[in-house]
């Protein structure tokens, strides 16, 4: 009876556990979401006024472009280009990514966390359904790595006298960008 017992209050642990890192991870997705939008509300006139002085000299461009006019004449008498050059700088500053996601903005909070995650994953027992699960092997090709004092850092690394290719299949595109292209996020 008590081993029945140890064992129900063992998996409720784990499922305590496994529910805190779902929610901090929520969390700090929430977190990054939040800063973009804050970042965005802060900076919105500043956007505004670089798009403004961008769009006249666009407009500018291709009315040369039109008129087979020179362009780059047309365009600074438009903006001058020390106003084009300081708006193009500011403009860089406050960009996001094209494609508006907002995981670079978690990264120092993240790192933490995920080794946390990885100690409960080596800490515990995973089956999965299926036996290629792609996070699973993922995450077993990280494991391997690590008794080598190595982290994932290319798609295939040296490991010794081998070279050893990255599972990817558990990478969605919006993931695969900071994990492959050299973005910082999981590294």
């Amino acid at each position: 009876m008590l081993l029945t017992y140890l064992h129900e209050v063992s998996q409720d642990f784990t499922d305590q556990a496994l529910d805190q890192f779902d929610k901090l991870l929520a969390d700090l997705l929430r977190k990054g979401e939040r800063k973009q939008d804050k970042h965005m509300r802060v900076n919105v006139r500043k956007i505004n006024a670089h798009l403004t002085i961008l769009t006249r000299a666009a407009e500018a461009f291709l009315a040369s472009v039109e008129e087979g006019s020179d362009a780059k004449e047309r365009v600074l008498a438009r903006v001058p280009a020390s106003v084009l050059q300081q708006t193009v700088s500011s403009a860089k500053a406050l960009l996001r990514p094209e494609d508006f996601d907002s995981l670079d903005l978690i990264e120092t909070r993240y790192v933490p966390i995920r080794k946390s995650l990885f100690a409960l994953y080596q800490a515990l027992d995973f089956q999965p359904l299926r036996a290629s699960e792609p996070a699973i092997q993922a995450l077993d090709h990280a494991a391997r790595l690590q008794k080598s004092r190595k982290r994932v850092t290319e798609v295939q690394q040296r490991v010794g006298k081998q070279v050893v290719a990255t599972p990817q299949g558990h990478l969605t595109e919006k993931w695969k960008k900071h994990v492959l292209l050299g973005g910082p996020a999981l590294r």
